[in-house]
């Protein structure tokens, strides 16, 4: 969770109903999963490792970001274990950071393949909390659907009425807080 049912409260300056906190996790975890989509990152406090492919050929590799890099290696073209790198092989960077998100090979360059390197660690932007901007964009999502449950905007011209739902993707401020933590590779 990126924010807890006590933190919406307070920024809303309100409790919530008892409706609102029966589907409070659902709101949170919907907002937590747009602005991943959108940052192309999570901050969740991940404890199990998976591994990804990558390719080789350079000497920088990036990779998604994580932390507790566990083992880094070549595969072959059924993505089996071909060569175990030791860890005196390559250097995971940034290197005053937990969070990684390149591998560097000390000598030379990797093995040019597609999806020939495969890294276990544990993936997510997560440190040791959310960034207070991830946050404070969580609770601008969730208090919007608590303020406004159908995400309608409503506007009256001369008689004429509509309404229409307001897209993240078109809010300037959510796009502003969130650029910081967006993850793009050139």
């Amino acid at each position: 969770m990126y924010i807890t049912e006590a933190e919406i409260e307070n920024y809303l300056k309100r409790d919530l109903t008892a409706e609102e906190s029966e589907i409070f996790e659902t709101i949170e975890s919907a907002a937590r999963e747009q602005i991943d989509n959108y940052c192309d990152t999570n901050w969740d406090e991940n404890t199990e490792e998976e591994s990804r492919y990558y390719d080789g050929g350079n000497q920088e590799i990036n990779i998604d970001p994580c932390k507790s890099i566990s083992a880094v290696a070549y595969v072959d073209e059924e993505f089996e274990t071909d060569d175990l790198w030791e860890s005196d092989d390559y250097v995971a960077e940034p290197i005053n950071k937990t969070i990684k998100t390149s591998i560097r090979v000390r000598a030379g360059k990797s093995c040019r393949g597609i999806g020939n390197i495969k890294v276990t660690a544990l993936f997510t932007s997560y440190d040791t909390q959310v960034p207070p901007g991830v946050k404070l964009a969580c609770l601008k999502l969730c208090s919007s659907i608590f303020e406004n449950p159908l995400g309608l905007k409503s506007e009256n011209i001369e008689g004429y009425g509509y309404a229409f739902a307001d897209k993240i993707q078109s809010d300037d401020e959510l796009q502003k807080i969130l650029s910081p933590y967006r993850q793009v590779l050139l």
